[in-house]
């Protein structure tokens, strides 16, 4: 293994961190190819002149930021970017959603509408249904861009949003991530370089490797990405795409100022970077901010869906870029996805067109509201001092608290939340939390069971072996 005490040496922090950011170096520069073996713990301390307690802390860093596996008795091992661990956790959350009878009622690991309201949609679904269209309307092969009238819900919708988009500049998705799909496809090609926050959905980071490309994280704080870090990342790798959320972003529930969008903006203009935002949880918050697409329309596809304030099940999106964009965006869907059915457009219609559509979001919002309250009085000095307004919150744990053994402690207890370092874009630097989807629990009730059951776990394990690193 190529690391030495120069390595050590020419990074900042205590040495179990320099360590990991060396392995990390040698593993971006070629030096560690994938599938090369680390030395044994104490080989190495005792080359570097540090303590195995040091050098085990760099190799458990190192696994977080999944750059290494290690395996019992064999040792441990680089990984390839295409043999990065899955969030299994999270696929599995989504596989089985609240409605189904083996969901757990303290499933805190998918971010959804809370499901109040699906009886409601599903009677409005039946009314659609019941209205008279012609079949081949409703059957044949749909626009790429969506039909027409379709679109022009789309353009309603984003209005909702504070986009102004007339129907012909609309694009009809496959939900918010069958837009950034296909825009990825669009404007990428394998081997470039895409820039997102640290933390991010993870999908970000999954869809950059099935396109092949080079992921590099940007740095956040508790407003979201610096300006000054996607400067020196645009300089570092020459990328000419950022994928962002900056409403009630995933996973810390912050939302970008206006002032801090306004200086993302500035540094995209600087490198003529396109801008990807993706605004699926923007009607939660009321007031919000201005969007990056409203400040800078020529340089921003804007994509949103229904999928965390309607119903996640119709897979059903928008998305509007600029002129010059257009068409290369409805190549790509076309040949990604032909287009969007009819009939799911049809039931978003009339959803809109009732009153029904705006009458759920405001329902979703106070929900969710009312359950950051519970959060708040459950948790106490645990949660954030800032607690946002969508379905999700970004808990920090105290001390010396390892996320994936308190993860699997609370999965005993059927409580299921998700590690925070499923949420690292690239090999990122991942921190202690975890997050928690206060919209997935069935009820307000069972969210208070599950906040209480975490937290007496916490408190009756503090001092457990099992937990503390």
């Amino acid at each position: 293994m190529t690391i030495n005490l120069e390595d050590l040496a020419a990074q900042d922090g205590p040495r179990y961190r320099a360590l990991a950011d060396a392995i990390a170096k040698a593993i971006d520069d070629g030096r560690l190819a994938p599938g090369a073996k680390l030395p044994p713990q104490r080989e190495l301390a005792d080359r570097l002149g540090i303590t195995v307690g040091t050098v085990g802390r760099a190799y458990d860093i190192a696994a977080q930021r999944q750059l290494v596996t290690a395996h019992v008795g064999r040792g441990t091992f680089v990984l390839g970017q295409e043999e990065a661990p899955h969030a299994h956790d999270f696929i599995a959350a989504q596989d089985v959603p609240v409605s189904d009878p083996r969901h757990s009622p303290m499933d805190l690991r998918t971010n959804q509408p809370v499901p109040f309201a699906f009886e409601k949609l599903m009677a409005a679904t039946r009314e659609a249904m019941d209205a008279s269209d012609p079949a081949a309307a409703l059957f044949a092969y749909p626009p790429t861009a969506g039909h027409a009238q379709d679109r022009a819900a789309g353009a309603a919708w984003l209005r909702r949003h504070g986009v102004e988009a007339a129907k012909d500049d609309v694009i009809v998705t496959a939900g918010t991530e069958g837009g950034i799909s296909v825009a990825l496809a669009a404007l990428t090609r394998p081997g470039d370089p895409l820039l997102a926050a640290s933390l991010s959905y993870p999908h970000f980071h999954d869809m950059g490797g099935i396109f092949g490309l080079r992921r590099h994280a940007v740095e956040l704080d508790e407003h979201g990405i610096c300006p000054d870090a996607l400067d020196a990342a645009c300089r570092d790798t020459g990328a000419r795409l950022l994928v962002v959320n900056v409403t009630l972003h995933n996973p810390t529930g912050s939302t970008m100022p206006e002032d801090r969008r306004r200086a993302l903006i500035a540094v995209a203009r600087q490198h003529d970077l396109v801008i990807v935002e993706d605004d699926v949880y923007g009607l939660l918050l009321e007031p919000r901010p201005p969007t990056l697409q409203s400040l800078a329309p020529e340089r921003t596809i804007y994509v949103t869906s229904i999928s965390k304030t309607l119903a996640p099940g119709l897979r059903l999106g928008f998305l509007i870029a600029p002129p010059d964009l257009h068409a290369r965006l409805l190549d790509a869907q076309h040949t990604l996805l032909l287009g969007i059915p009819a009939l799911t457009g049809k039931v978003f219609r009339h959803w809109l067109q009732s009153g029904l559509a705006d009458e759920v979001v405001r329902a979703q919002r106070a929900e969710t509201q009312a359950r950051h309250q519970i959060a708040r009085s459950t948790l106490g000095p645990l949660c954030p001092n800032r607690l946002g307004e969508g379905h999700h919150l970004w808990l920090r744990l105290p001390g010396r608290w390892r996320a994936s053994a308190l993860v699997e402690r609370l999965k005993a207890a059927n409580v299921h939340v998700l590690a925070g370092d499923l949420f690292a874009f690239g090999r990122a630097r991942v921190p202690n939390a975890i997050r928690l989807s206060l919209s997935g629990a069935k009820d307000q009730a069972a969210l208070r069971q599950a906040l209480e059951l975490l937290l007496a776990t916490i408190e009756r394990d503090a001092r457990g072996h099992e937990v503390c690193a």
